[in-house]
């Protein structure tokens, strides 16, 4: 045996109680964001099932909220001209999932 039994237990068997099945998520919502890093504007497509309006956020380092809007399931959007070099981070909602991603501008 090439490992002693004081790093194997000495032989005993350890049992892994039974587990269930996870119930799948019905929507999973992904979001495509590019170019990331960017020099102008970032553009955002929403992947979801969903046809329900999912807010998009950009907050700086220090948790401030600088761009809030609605975007569509499924469309692209262009977002971040107006951001000045750094980064920060991209939230968006949709139903009961979120996404967050850091978006880094030059």
């Amino acid at each position: 045996n090439p490992c002693p039994t004081s790093f194997t237990g000495g032989g005993t068997t350890i049992r892994n109680a039974e587990m269930s099945e996870a119930t799948p998520i019905a929507n999973t919502i992904k979001a495509d964001v590019y170019p990331n890093p960017s020099t102008t504007s970032f553009h955002v497509r929403l992947n979801s099932s969903s046809a329900s309006m999912a807010r998009l956020r950009i907050y700086d380092m220090q948790g401030r909220a600088l761009i809030q809007k609605n975007i569509k399931a499924n469309e692209m959007d262009q977002i971040g001209q107006e951001l000045k070099a750094g980064s920060y981070l991209l939230e968006i909602i949709q139903d009961n999932q979120k996404i967050n991603q850091k978006l880094i501008k030059f």
